[in-house]
């Protein structure tokens, strides 16, 4: 980021289960940190197999964005932002609808952008905000955004971003795998806590060690069930599957988004509160994830919630697809560690509009 500017700057990332605030300024070279902010209205509920986004979701959505709106005027007045939006938005046959709404209701025009423009900005994101020292300009790095709907992966060369050169990049993927996306695929009786009216699992054994049908189980109690444990493999063979077909390198890997962060807070923080600085450039090793994995695994949405609050609010349903997602990617590629990032999409498209400017 070559261009000095004293005027903060915000991003809104309009995810498939989030939508996210940056707002930072342009300062000696860096980028610098004035606000974040997390709202979970969670668009792409049923976007996978409607390919609609709900009348529920837009009202969700657009009262989030109103609070972000809101804090932003607020904390800083009329400035600059830029509104993206990814995988659910790329999915639903009613995007436009949807964007229109965005534009009439709050004055944003929304960026819809590609799987390929998502990665290359995350992992621009990912590294501006880590410390120059962790790599050299010949070490080649993978970046990994485990997403509600889409997983993106990009490769590439650091050449000290935050100083505003331009990085090598060497590969970039987007893949239809994601929390929300998978969750709903093979766990689709474990969300009810979050307001869905899924379909509840056929006659399982494996189910709080009983019998279940779709009369036996209230749906009041779909937060106390466990995660099938055929479910679980099935979903490791497809992830490790869809892995295969790319044939990535054994790279350094940076990890970011809310499995990630989250996974780092738990190992890391010992309870203490969420602090983006406490996870950034922490290292997680393959073997911790492979353990927690066991440990949630055994868990229910409710004891997740009741376990770490802090990290688990709107995620504790697709918690553990995040963890084998992202379990699947390290292992099929022969990694044993990655390191979090607290940057992202959000920290990219700042750096990439700065940098143009």
């Amino acid at each position: 980021m070559k261009k000095e500017t004293g005027q903060p700057a915000a991003v809104i990332d309009i995810g498939t289960n989030t939508a996210l605030l940056l707002v930072a300024i342009v300062r000696d070279g860096m980028l610098k940190v004035l606000d974040e902010a997390q709202e979970i209205p969670r668009l792409g509920r049923s976007v996978d197999r409607d390919r609609r986004i709900t009348p529920d979701a837009i009202d969700r959505l657009l009262g989030a964005l109103k609070k972000l709106k809101k804090r932003i005027q607020d904390r800083f007045g009329d400035i600059d932002v830029v509104v993206t939006a990814t995988s659910a938005m790329r999915d639903a046959r009613n995007r436009k609808e949807v964007m229109e709404a965005l534009r009439e209701e709050l004055g944003w025009n929304v960026t819809l952008l590609t799987g390929l423009q998502e990665a290359e900005a995350t992992f621009i994101g990912a590294l501006a905000t880590l410390d120059p020292d962790l790599f050299s300009s010949e070490e080649r790095v993978s970046v990994i955004d485990i997403g509600g709907g889409s997983t993106e992966l990009a490769c590439g060369y650091y050449h000290n971003i935050s100083k505003g050169i331009q990085p090598e990049l060497t590969r970039l993927e987007s893949l239809d795998i994601g929390c929300v996306r998978f969750t709903e695929r093979f766990f689709p009786y474990i969300s009810k806590r979050n307001g869905v009216e899924p379909p509840l699992p056929p006659k399982s054994e494996s189910i709080e060690g009983k019998s279940n049908t779709v009369d036996d189980i209230n749906r009041e109690s779909a937060s106390r069930l466990l995660f099938d444990p055929v479910a679980v493999e099935s979903m490791r063979k497809t992830v490790r599957n869809n892995m295969r077909q790319i044939g990535l390198h054994n790279d350094r890997t940076v990890g970011v988004a809310g499995t990630v962060t989250s996974l780092s807070w738990i190992l890391r923080a010992h309870g203490k509160p969420y602090r983006s600085e406490m996870i950034n450039g922490s290292v997680i090793l393959l073997d911790e994830i492979r353990r927690l994995i066991e440990r949630v695994c055994r868990m229910s949405v409710q004891e997740l919630l009741d376990t770490w609050p802090v990290v688990m609010e709107g995620r504790a349903d697709i918690f553990l697809t995040g963890l084998l997602i992202l379990e699947g990617y390290l292992d099929v590629f022969g990694v044993d560690e990655i390191t979090v990032s607290s940057g992202g999409l959000r920290h990219g498209m700042l750096c990439k509009k700065t940098i143009s400017s």
